[in-house]
């Protein structure tokens, strides 16, 4: 299943701030959640989460792939934006994420309890009757966003003291929540003990490593 980010006015890129603090080697980049969802791609050979989807509302009768058919008033990017709103004002001790599943013309919502994920949907759709006709699959995940937010304020924290033997160029919570993503160098990425490293000092929550290129800003920050 391909999921793709969504936001009220929709897609939107990630934006890379650079972490102010730093006195030496290049600028920490990290991927901050704009107020709109998480960016949903995961890998198509990564394991499923434990447990089957929990449909909130079935998808509309047809067959997905079958044509183009129009999306369900107001749509799904504007369903997905509320569902996020609410899940952090309101749900945020079980808000995990949130995502557009274009060909299956639904919402995906990463959610710690289920039953907290349904009552999300069902506040979202007295709040916003428009979204009712919009088919929601609740999906368990392992983190709350603020907790993944919480893991990456101490990643940086780690960064900036200098307690950490690489650079790290991105970070961002995975758009399952099941944990942070990083980029840092080639090093980096085959360093076990790297890892180790990182989820230690991210309180615990694991922290997948991948090779990047240390973004031109900080390059350039630190050529001088």
């Amino acid at each position: 299943m391909t999921l793709r980010r969504s936001a009220a006015a929709g897609l939107l890129a990630l934006a890379l701030a650079l972490c102010a603090g730093c006195t030496s080697g290049p600028d920490l980049l990290r991927t901050r959640t704009s107020p709109g969802p998480l960016p949903v791609d995961p890998p198509r050979s990564a394991p499923p989460l434990p447990g089957s989807p929990l449909p909130v509302d079935p998808p509309r009768s047809g067959a997905p792939g079958t044509g183009p058919t129009p999306a369900d008033p107001p749509g799904l990017d504007a369903a997905a934006a509320a569902l996020d709103e609410e899940g952090r004002v309101r749900f945020a001790d079980t808000y995990g994420s949130v995502a557009v599943d274009a060909p299956h013309r639904r919402v995906v919502l990463y959610a710690v309890d289920a039953e907290r994920g349904r009552q999300l949907v069902a506040a979202v759709r007295r709040a916003h009757p428009a979204t009712a006709r919009t088919a929601v699959a609740v999906r368990p995940c392992r983190y709350a966003e603020r907790r993944l937010e919480a893991a990456v304020d101490a990643l940086l924290a780690a960064a900036k003291a200098h307690r950490l033997p690489y650079d790290l160029y991105t970070i961002a919570p995975a758009p399952d929540a099941s944990g942070l993503r990083v980029e840092a160098p080639a090093a980096a990425a085959a360093s076990d003990s790297f890892a180790r490293a990182l989820r230690a000092a991210a309180g615990g929550v694991p922290v997948a490593v991948a090779a990047g290129r240390q973004p031109e800003a900080a390059a350039a920050s630190a050529g001088g």
